[in-house]
């Protein structure tokens, strides 16, 4: 009988040695896993941010086409107002020298 509860005695502290080993590893992989749980959440917050500074840049990047828009408007005015420049000025010149010649 003492031969019998010392072989229980001797299989149940190799039971509790392969326990205590098993909640170890699962200890482990818990914290491995809580871990990995706030790097991800920590992630969804700079995505979050990211998403959120990608539409702002989105944003500019359109007020910034409408400028360049509007500028090269202006520049292709000003390009044909400075062109026909030259021409009011020759036609004025013109039409001067008909009127000197009339009232001559």
């Amino acid at each position: 009988m003492v031969v019998g509860f010392l072989i229980a005695r001797l299989r149940w502290s190799e039971r509790t040695a392969v326990m205590q080993a098993e909640l170890g590893t699962q200890k482990e992989r818990l914290a491995t896993t809580e871990k990995s749980l706030q790097e991800t959440d920590s992630l969804r917050g700079e995505n979050e941010q990211l998403k959120v500074r990608i539409a702002r840049l989105e944003e500019e990047r359109k007020a910034s086409e409408e400028k360049l828009q509007w500028v090269e408007g202006a520049q292709e005015k000003l390009r044909e107002a400075f062109g026909a420049l030259p021409a009011r000025r020759f036609s004025r010149t013109l039409t001067s020298s008909s009127s000197a010649l009339v009232t001559s």
